[in-house]
């Protein structure tokens, strides 16, 4: 027999499935793209050393069998390149950030306000 009361339970019970399935990829996406973020650090840090490694065996421009003489050695260093900027823009701006964030939260204080306004009297006084 086919009761009624059955069938709600094992209804709810695919839904909630369904539900920790698709939860499941949503996250493991997530930690996928926080791991391939990191990876480009270690991409680039790997790819930094091989120009390095070859610019030291081969050479940079001197002589024929140079570093730069090849169009795919000269491809790899733009790409490096054009990385290594990218990170160090990053960094200073993250250090900018931080270096300059506590005075514009100050400033919007009227604490800082009438501090600074204190401060102009008493050098304007002397």
């Amino acid at each position: 027999m086919n009761s009624p009361l059955k069938a709600g339970p094992r209804h709810h019970s695919e839904v909630l499935y369904y539900f920790d399935i698709v939860f499941t990829i949503i996250f493991t996406i997530e930690i996928a793209l926080k791991i391939l973020g990191n990876a480009d650090y270690v991409f680039t840090s790997i790819f930094t050393l091989e120009i390095i490694l070859k610019m030291t065996a081969y050479g940079a421009f001197l002589h024929k069998g140079s570093f730069c003489r090849n169009y795919f050695n000269i491809l790899d260093l733009l790409v490096v390149s054009v990385s290594l900027i990218s990170f160090g823009i990053h960094m200073w701006s993250s250090a900018y950030s931080l270096l300059f964030a506590p005075s514009e939260i100050l400033s919007s204080s009227p604490l800082y306000s009438s501090l600074c306004l204190l401060a102009l009297e008493y050098s304007c006084s002397r």
